[in-house]
């Protein structure tokens, strides 16, 4: 079960790699996707981020 504070580091990760993806700092993007794998290994917007960025950064076969 994940605490508050979690959840907190959770949401504030995805609304930074969000910003860096509108911003198309991709690197950064997948920096914050990778890092908020780390925090919980099954979150799919995790995947989402890293994936989008991977794609925009030319790494097609690690988007998949």
């Amino acid at each position: 079960m994940q605490t508050a504070e979690d959840l907190k580091k959770k949401q504030a990760l995805l609304e930074r790699a969000q910003n860096l993806m509108l911003r198309e700092e991709y690197q950064a993007a997948l920096d914050c996707g990778k890092e908020l794998s780390l925090l919980d290994s099954e979150d799919c917007e995790a995947f989402y981020v890293s994936a989008m960025a991977y794609m925009h950064l030319g790494d097609y076969e690690a988007a998949l």
